[in-house]
Parts: structure tokens; C-alpha cells; sequence
């Protein structure tokens, strides 16, 4: 509620700049007021407001104190008496430590699941034995206020004073093995991210990169971030990327093979690009490409409707499949005829790490895989084979059949005319309707 006093002018320009989301400047105008011993509960409220949906517990407190000392408003006094047990209250729950054993015991204790395919070489990612130990010793921390920081691009030279001493403790505290919850706020990790890989020489130290990316991308991966599937997928191809820079391309095939899902599944504008990227590296490797491989480049180039989607499984299989029987009728290398015959050189610097650090630019041949020629017909078949049968499984009219009536129709007509040696034309125009 407003104050029934007349609000100065410098209080409007404190919500207009709310409302513009420059909230530290609103925040300045507020703090100016209450520190004036300003009569009324206008600034009070307002900060109050503001910290709340901050989770500042702490500053949401004092300000709540700082009225009830000043105010004579029995009923006022009362309600922010009322809002200061309930800040309390959460500042008590949010105290408590806890240690990421869910987290290690959920996602990382154990090997991948191993692929039942025979068409892979090499085996499938497995964790350090000594990953285990580090991620036991993680603790988390319920932080009580975390500053906003969602910017996708940071640097310290960029950040307000709040942001830069909250990133300094997080920093203080995860080298001391705790993590602080970051309530969404993923600037924090990629600043941190930006700071391991801009050293002068990161190679040397290379290994030790690469287990830090693992612990945040793992450990990080229960909090609700904005767009987090983003920051996973950015943060699995730069892992990726550190396994090519040291020279472990079986290793880094193997990763994010293992990934190769949880990156389609992204919304991100690069994926198409990473799986090039992959594939590339598979075919320098002398690798197959695989059913999940084709169902991921497939579905980065077109639309796939729900119904394959909702069935990846059975048509990952039907393409492994496919993809053997192909092979052994023509006697060739599927992934070579792709990447020798339709492949396009492309460059290797997209989402790369290069970008952070130019030691770490990649000298490996990257191919587009966008254009394939006749074989974009088979694969276009193979997924149409596979629609329909998981469509007659679920008793659901074939592609292009929706239609009863003119299916029927068409199909009478074939039946009587074809007996007459006539081809019957399904949608067919007539030279005078073209034009």
C-alpha cells in the first residue's frame, strides 16, 4: 500500500526506473529516503518488494525493521512486524548444508549405460575412479541472496560492485569444495568458465579444466536455470572440445556420443552444428555412423513430427537397421560417402573455445552434412518406413491417408484403371492448370 503522504518526485523516478529494470538505480533512490528518515511507508515497501523477489532475505529484514522503529502507524507497524517473522522464518530454512551425495549417487557414480550397438568402436564415457571422491566432498550452500546475473557473455569489467563480491565468495567457496545454489543465475559459472580458459597457457593444465567443467556441469545441473538446457549443452560440447584440443578424439567421441540425445533435445541454433561436428570426427576416426547419429542429423535438418519423437527408440533401431543392410547391399562406408562425396568444409569455430582462448583453436577438417543428394531420398524413405509402421502399430492412418474418402477414392480408381495398363497420378495437374 501507498503512503497517504504526497510522494516526492524522486520516488516516481525510483518506480520508472523499476520499471525500466534498472533496479541497483532504484534501489539508490530508496536507500537515500529511508536513510532521511523519510515519514511514510512508500521507500520501505517498495525495497521490500524488491529484495523479496531477490530472496535478500537479510536486507528485506532490516528494511522491514528499520520502518516499524520509525513508523507511528500501529496497523503498518503491524503488517511489516507480520513480514518480518516470515523473512525470518526463510532465512532459518535457508541455512541448511547439504551434501551432494543425491547428486553423485543419481548421475555420476556409476558408468554409462553401455550401447547395445555393434556399430560404435570405441566404449561409451566413463568417469575417473577418482571422480567419485571429488564429488563427495562437494557441500552445498543455501545462499541467501544472490545479485541477477544472467548475462550469457560476461566479464568482471562489466559487473556491478554486488555482482563482483558475491562472484569473489562463490570463487573463495568452491575451492574450498562448497557450492553456493545460484537461484538461476548462470552468469556466475560461465564468468568462472571464461576465467579457466582465458589463462595463458591453458594446455598445460588442460586436465584440470576439463574436471571442472565435468563438476559444474554435473553438479549445477539440479538448479533451475533460465534456458539451462542451453548451458548444459554449451558447456558438454566445450568438454568435447577439451578432449580433441588433448588429443583424445576416441574419448571425445565417446562423450558426447553419450550426450548425443540431451544435445538434440536443445533449443540452441548450434546443433546442427555440433553434430557435424561429431560426425566429422567419427569419420576421421574410421567410425560408423549410427542409428542415433542419422536420427539426430535428420532432426536438426527437418521437422520431425511428434509421433517419431515420442518413439526415438524404435526408430533409432529401425535406422541402425537400415543404415547395416544399406551398407552390406552397396559394400561401402555409409559415413564416408557422406563426408567424402556430399560433405562441405565448414568452419571449425562455431561455440568453440577458440573464441575464449586462441591456443585452443582446432586444426580438424569439419564437415556440413546438409546437403546429401540421392541419399536424402533413402534416408527421407527410411523415415517414412518407420512412421508408418509405428503408426499401423498404434492403429493410426498411414502418412498421406488421414484423408479417408480421397484415399479410397484414389484407390479405387488405381484398381480399375490400372487393370486398363493406365498410371493414375495421385495430386497430378494438367499442363493448362500449371503456369
Amino acid at each position: 500500500m501507498l503512503s497517504s503522504h504526497i510522494i516526492p518526485g524522486s520516488l516516481e523516478d525510483g518506480y520508472s526506473l523499476e520499471k525500466e529494470g534498472k533496479i541497483e538505480q532504484a534501489k539508490a533512490i530508496y536507500w537515500e529516503k529511508i536513510n532521511e528518515k523519510f515519514i511514510g511507508d512508500y521507500p520501505y515497501n517498495r525495497l521490500r518488494i524488491i529484495y523479496t523477489k531477490e530472496k535478500n532475505w537479510e536486507q528485506a529484514i532490516s528494511v522491514c525493521k528499520r520502518y516499524i522503529n520509525l513508523s507511528n502507524d500501529p496497523v503498518k507497524k503491524k503488517q511489516f512486524g507480520d513480514w518480518l517473522r516470515k523473512y525470518k522464518a526463510n532465512v532459518n530454512k535457508e541455512t541448511e548444508i547439504l551434501t551432494t551425495k543425491y547428486f553423485a549417487d543419481k548421475y555420476l557414480l556409476t558408468s554409462r549405460k553401455e550401447s547395445t550397438s555393434s556399430t560404435i568402436v570405441c566404449p561409451h564415457f566413463k568417469y575417473p575412479a577418482y571422480y567419485k571422491d571429488i564429488l563427495k566432498k562437494i557441500i552445498f550452500v543455501y545462499k541467501r541472496y544472490v545479485p541477477n546475473f544472467l548475462n550469457y557473455s560476461p566479464s568482471l569489467d562489466d559487473i556491478s560492485p554486488s555482482q563482483k563480491a558475491f562472484f569473489q565468495k562463490w570463487l573463495s567457496n568452491w575451492k574450498q569444495g562448497k557450492a553456493f545454489h545460484l537461484q538461476g543465475n548462470h552468469g556466475y559459472l560461465l564468468l568462472y568458465i571464461k576465467k579457466l580458459l582465458s589463462k595463458e597457457n591453458p594446455q598445460s593444465g588442460l586436465s584440470a579444466i576439463i574436471e571442472q567443467l565435468h563438476l559444474i556441469r554435473d553438479i549445477y545441473s539440479q538448479e533451475s536455470f533460465n534456458r539451462f538446457d542451453s548451458l548444459i549443452f554449451y558447456i558438454t560440447f566445450w568438454i568435447y572440445q577439451c578432449y580433441l584440443i588433448a588429443d583424445l578424439k576416441t574419448v571425445a567421441t565417446s562423450w558426447l556420443r553419450t550426450n548425443l540425445l540431451l544435445v538434440d533435445n536443445t533449443n540452441s541454433p548450434s546443433r546442427l552444428g555440433v553434430i557435424e561436428r561429431y560426425l566429422s570426427i567419427k569419420y576421421h576416426l574410421n567410425l560408423k555412423i549410427e542409428g542415433i547419429d542419422l536420427y539426430c542429423l535428420s532432426r536438426s535438418n527437418r521437422k520431425y513430427r511428434n509421433i517419431l519423437q515420442e518413439n526415438k527408440d524404435e526408430v533409432i533401431n529401425f535406422l541402425d537397421k537400415k543404415i547395416n543392410e544399406f551398407e552390406a547391399q552397396y559394400n561401402i562406408d555409409l559415413l564416408k560417402i557422406m563426408s567424402e562425396k556430399f560433405g562441405t568444409l565448414i568452419s571449425s569455430t562455431m561455440l568453440c573455445l577458440y573464441e575464449f582462448n586462441p591456443q585452443f583453436k582446432l586444426n580438424i577438417p569439419f564437415y556440413s552434412y546438409s546437403e546429401l543428394g540421392e541419399l536424402k531420398i533413402f534416408f527421407e524413405q527410411w523415415l517414412r518406413d518407420v512412421e508408418n509402421a509405428i503408426r499401423d502399430k498404434l492403429k493410426l492412418p498411414k502418412i498421406g491417408e488421414g484423408w479417408v474418402r480421397e484415399t479410397q477414392l484414389y484407390n479405387i480408381i488405381s484398381e480399375y484403371f490400372g487393370k486398363q495398363d493406365y498410371e493414375v497420378v495421385h495430386n497430378a495437374y494438367p499442363p493448362f492448370l500449371e503456369g
